[in-house]
């Protein structure tokens, strides 16, 4: 959990699930997603007689993905692990700075950019976060952040993909954070 900087292609392991029947077993269902909520589940494997994984394909560099199993018995009995995040690349909290008095989003830098671009942001006290990144029709690219957060300052990087990882299209984009009653836009140029 809150592991950063992990490569493209990380293990993933979990404890056996207890079943009181001595005649059944359990299998299992790795989720990854790109929010806390699981809406939007990027990467699903069953993974019969193991409680290991080992992603053979590649995740998107400088995102946040969160993961749990999902442990289904012979009787189709299932639950579910805790809810676990993760960076694949560089997101983290910045240390060493004074708590903020009050919301802030601060302008990605660098703007223009290619091929990523940080955005940095601060809380005053613990909010629940959302910072979503838009386009110019206003439909959703990337939601970067979807989560409860303590107070601090924060550094998220955006690669320039889509939430299904796909390079976006030279253009205008907007971040958009929600903290609080706090709400606040800026604007960003991703050029080729």
């Amino acid at each position: 959990n809150n592991e950063s900087g992990l490569p493209v292609n990380p293990t993933f392991a979990w404890e056996v699930a207890a079943d009181p029947d001595p005649f059944d077993f359990a299998t299992y269902t790795l989720q990854i997603a790109t929010d806390s909520n699981f809406v939007d589940v990027a990467f699903e494997t069953n993974v019969e007689s193991s409680v290991e994984f080992e992603m053979t394909g590649t995740l998107p560099v400088d995102a946040v993905y969160w993961w749990r199993v999902i442990a289904t018995d012979n009787d189709d009995l299932s639950t579910e692990s805790g809810t676990f995040k993760f960076t694949v690349g560089t997101t983290s909290i910045v240390d060493g700075l004074a708590v903020p008095t009050e919301f802030v989003l601060d302008q990605n830098y660098p703007n223009p950019f290619n091929p990523s671009t940080t955005i940095r942001y601060g809380l005053p006290e613990d909010s629940q976060v959302s910072l979503v990144i838009y386009d110019v029709r206003g439909n959703v690219v990337q939601t970067l952040e979807s989560r409860q957060q303590s107070a601090g300052w924060y550094e998220v990087v955006w690669n320039g993909r889509s939430n299904d990882g796909q390079i976006v299209s030279t253009g205008l984009y907007f971040a958009r954070i929600g903290a609080g009653n706090y709400n606040h836009v800026i604007k960003m140029l991703y050029v080729k």
